[in-house]
C-alpha cells in the first residue's frame, strides 16, 4: 500500500469516526426534545447539510480529478443525516401546525411509505460511500442519491 493510499484509508476512517460521533451527538439532542420547534430546527438543518454535502459531491464528480475523500464525506454526511430522520417528525410538526415547516401531514399517515425512502438514502450513500472509497465513485450514483430525495420531496413536502 503507498502513502497516499495509506493516507486516503486513514483520511476516510478519521472523517467516518466523526461523522458516527456527530450523528450521536444530535439523535441524542433532537430525540430528548420536547420543543417541536427545536426539532424542526434540527431537521431543516439536517436537510440542508444534506443539499450542501449533495452539491459538493456533484461538484467533485465533475472535477477533472475528482477528490475521493471529499465525496466519502459528503456521503458519510448524508448517511448520517438520514439516519436522523425517523426521530426529525414527531406528531405535530407538520404543516397543519403553526409551526415554519413544510413536511405534509401525509407523513404521518403514511409512516411505513416514508421510513422506507429514508432507508433508501441511507442505502444509496452507503453506495456511495463504498464507491468513494475505492476511487470509483460514479456521477449515476450521485444521482441515485438525488433520486432518492426528490422522490420523498414530491410525496412529503410542499413547495
Amino acid at each position: 500500500m503507498t502513502f497516499s493510499q495509506l493516507r486516503r484509508t486513514f483520511t476516510s476512517a478519521l472523517l467516518m469516526t466523526a461523522a458516527a460521533i456527530s450523528a450521536h451527538i444530535s439523535l441524542v439532542s433532537a430525540a430528548e426534545s420536547d420543543d417541536p420547534e427545536m426539532v424542526i430546527h434540527e431537521r431543516q438543518e439536517g436537510f440542508k447539510n444534506m443539499g450542501s454535502s449533495l452539491k459538493s459531491m456533484r461538484f467533485e464528480l465533475r472535477a477533472d480529478t475528482p477528490d475521493y475523500p471529499a465525496i466519502l464525506k459528503a456521503a458519510t454526511t448524508i448517511k448520517t443525516e438520514a439516519l436522523k430522520i425517523g426521530d426529525w417528525f414527531p406528531e405535530g410538526t407538520s404543516t397543519d401546525s403553526d409551526y415554519d415547516t413544510d413536511a405534509l401531514p401525509y407523513i404521518w399517515k403514511n409512516q411505513a411509505k416514508f421510513n422506507k425512502m429514508a432507508d433508501d438514502l441511507v442505502k444509496a450513500s452507503e453506495a456511495m460511500m463504498a464507491a468513494a472509497s475505492s476511487a470509483s465513485a460514479t456521477e449515476e450514483q450521485m444521482i441515485a442519491i438525488k433520486d432518492a430525495c426528490s422522490a420523498c420531496h414530491r410525496s412529503f413536502r410542499e413547495d
